[in-house]
């Protein structure tokens, strides 16, 4: 059932951003979206915390693993900002062999 709610917002999503006629409406849109999904993402985790370690049938095992794979998906359509690489090391005297 809550995948079933998962996948109809997700699609709502795709379907609002199909439709969006101007750039300037992008970053309300985003942020809607955003709070939309961080809702969910509270409700899947108080739905987990509920369920304690009770067995998860293979159906629904099969519908979290498609929509793992869609947020995923959802999250790789814009890129996060490169992690900045750490300085490299200064270089050191090498040691003198005797």
């Amino acid at each position: 059932m809550i995948a079933l709610i998962i996948l109809i917002l997700i699609l709502s999503v795709f379907n609002h951003l199909n439709t969006m006629a101007k750039l300037s409406t992008l970053a309300g849109t985003l942020a809607a979206i955003e709070s939309t999904l961080g809702k969910v993402k509270l409700e899947v985790e108080k739905l987990k915390e509920s369920l304690g370690d009770v067995e998860i049938p293979a159906d629904a095992q099969d519908s979290i693993t498609r929509l793992t794979a869609l947020a995923t998906a959802l999250d790789e359509l814009n890129p996060d900002e490169p992690a900045t690489p750490a300085p490299e090391p200064a270089p050191t005297e090498p040691t003198p062999i005797v």
